[in-house]
């Protein structure tokens, strides 16, 4: 039996912190699949064709498990743990899942705002010049992101000096970048949730919906580092 207050815990969570970042993490990852399975059944239910848009948040939801996964391996690497009851095995672990999961959740990102942007063309047609714009942000972040995250420390090393610089300027250019591409979609769909004869309660509702998700990548994308018990 566990004592009240111990830090100890069962199962795959070998002490409470551990068990709270695997209940958030496969929370999110619920959450996710839920999201994507009540499109698909809306979809049918009205009977809308399945277009490219929802081809990218499949892409999106299929990596980000993969994120969900590396993330697993990390928790086995020592996520949660004190640094001095670690093996090198298990640090050097820890670091490549943590590397893997980084660059997995910013492709998942990409692919869920192209989903975004290829679902506003999709409901009202953009202009060619509108395009450019819409699709160039998102590409500005797929293109930078990625490398950001992977180049932040230098060349990858797997020891404690990735906890020093992960916090850097390029780690606050990615929050920053995603935060401003998430806001650029909610403004943009704005208007074209207008010209869906919707009244002005349910647009800006969905627009606040999904605004709250610049709110949540911030969080998310920084949880990783704020969660190791280093």
């Amino acid at each position: 039996m566990v004592p009240a207050g111990s830090d100890e815990g069962r199962g795959n969570a070998a002490t409470k912190r551990i068990g709270f970042i695997l209940v958030s993490t496969y929370a999110w990852t619920i959450v996710t699949a839920g999201v994507l399975v009540a499109r698909f059944w809306q979809g049918h239910y009205h009977k809308v064709e399945v277009g490219l848009d929802d081809v990218a948040i499949i892409a999106a939801t299929v990596v980000y498990l993969g994120a969900t996964v590396s993330w697993q391996h990390a928790i086995r690497g020592g996520l949660g743990k004190d640094l001095n009851a670690l093996s090198g095995e298990d640090i050097t672990l820890f670091f490549k899942a943590m590397y893997i999961a980084g660059i997995l959740v910013v492709f998942a990102m990409a692919l869920a705002k192209l989903s975004s942007a290829l679902l506003i063309d999709r409901v009202v047609p953009q202009t060619r010049r509108a395009k450019t714009i819409l699709f160039g942000m998102i590409a500005i972040y797929a293109i930078f992101s990625p490398f950001a995250i992977s180049f932040q420390c230098g060349i990858a090393q797997w020891t404690t000096y990735s906890l020093r610089c992960n916090h850097g300027g390029l780690a606050i250019a990615v929050i920053v970048c995603n935060i401003t591409t998430d806001l650029f979609l909610v403004f943009w769909m704005v208007p074209v949730l207008w010209k869906l004869s919707l009244n002005k309660e349910k647009s800006l509702a969905t627009a606040t919906l999904f605004g709250v998700r610049a709110i949540i990548r911030c969080w998310r994308s920084d949880m990783g580092h704020i969660e190791v018990g280093f």
